[in-house]
């Protein structure tokens, strides 16, 4: 089996623990998969991984501290974004995204489309109205929080359950 590795933003854990209490309940309620939250700036890279940590720390040394703020909680289409935090745009954090991007597209394993930075709640593939009740139960109040990102995850995806995944390596920013 190939090694799989994802590049992620971790949030504080003041945010991760609301957003795992959450989850978990929503797990009990719906049996829907664990998760661990994450902003994904890069999804699905395969390759040299020693190659990959060059390319990263390479592309990150002009990367200050960067500023997240949190937004409100919508549903979306996509199984891994099915509940979920949105981000407010930033332009730093899409120059970050738009670096890697250019540096890693090579071990991109799929066209990660535009780049829409959230923090999801929940993996499914229920239907909008379900999702749509589903939120409306949500006891989620993080919006307009904010938090500086001071490292970047390379994470071990390789397992077909989220919660399995690991962390590969942590770049610090400058």
């Amino acid at each position: 089996m190939k090694e799989i590795y994802s590049l992620w933003i971790l949030p504080p854990k003041k945010i991760s623990k609301v957003v795992i209490e959450e989850n978990k309940k929503l797990n009990e309620k719906y049996n829907t998969e664990e998760l661990i939250p994450h902003i994904t700036v890069l999804p699905v890279l395969e390759g040299d991984i020693n190659q990959i940590n060059a390319i990263i720390s390479d592309s990150i040394k002009e990367f200050k501290n960067l500023n997240i703020i949190l937004k409100e909680v919508e549903i979306g289409k996509e199984y891994w974004k099915s509940i979920f935090i949105n981000i407010k745009e930033n332009e730093e954090l899409n120059n970050l995204f738009k670096k890697l991007y250019h540096n890693l597209n090579t071990y991109l394993q799929f066209e990660p489309g535009a780049f829409h930075p959230h923090i999801s709640i929940l993996y499914s593939e229920f239907d909008s109205k379900i999702l749509t009740k589903i939120k409306n139960l949500t006891n989620i109040d993080l919006m307009n929080l904010k938090f500086k990102v001071e490292s970047i995850y390379l994470m071990k995806t390789t397992s077909d359950k989220a919660i399995e995944w690991k962390i590969h390596k942590k770049f610090n920013l400058k």
